[in-house]
């Protein structure tokens, strides 16, 4: 048998520099209609599982309102294995909204090999814009009435031949 040495975190910490991003949906939408808000990096946390809480912390997120009036949501756990945290927003106002989403850096502190790698922060803003008309919902197919029902919908083909 050979011997192998065991993974130790390496020297000096890996310093890693994540993309944020964000946007919300529906764009446009209207006001009064619910929308979500998306923030993500384009990293995933080494080893986020569903089963552990390996996770990404603080995301902070700014929704300034077209007349300047801003509420904050704030995340201390990113609950998704993914990196992504998501809300429901209702915009009461017609206009622009500009959306912040803030990731404060992190260093990973759950131990093993990766161990005081650096997250650095990493910050997006997204402009939604708001109608006084709500947006409309996307078309839905009736359920088939039959096996292998015809005719098939032409909007949902690739090619319409």
């Amino acid at each position: 048998m050979i011997l192998l040495p065991t993974a130790n975190a390496h020297s000096p910490p890996w310093v890693l520099t994540p993309v944020a991003y964000c946007f919300a949906t529906p764009t446009p939408c209207g006001v009064g209609q619910s929308g979500l808000i998306y923030g993500f990096l384009n990293y995933v946390i080494q080893g986020a599982l569903i089963t552990n809480n390996i996770r990404f912390r603080n995301y902070h997120f700014i929704v300034t309102a077209p007349d300047n009036t801003s509420q904050t949501y704030d995340f201390a756990t990113i609950s998704d294995t993914t990196s992504a945290q998501f809300f429901p927003y209702t915009p009461n106002q017609e206009g622009v909204y500009t959306i912040t989403f803030q990731f404060p850096g992190q260093v990973y502190d759950y131990g093993g090999a990766y161990n005081g790698d650096i997250y650095t922060p990493a910050n997006d803003t997204y402009l939604w814009t708001i109608t006084a008309e709500p947006a409309k919902a996307l078309p839905q197919n009736p359920l088939p009435n039959n096996y292998w029902a015809r005719p098939i919908n032409p909007e949902q083909t690739i090619n319409n031949a």
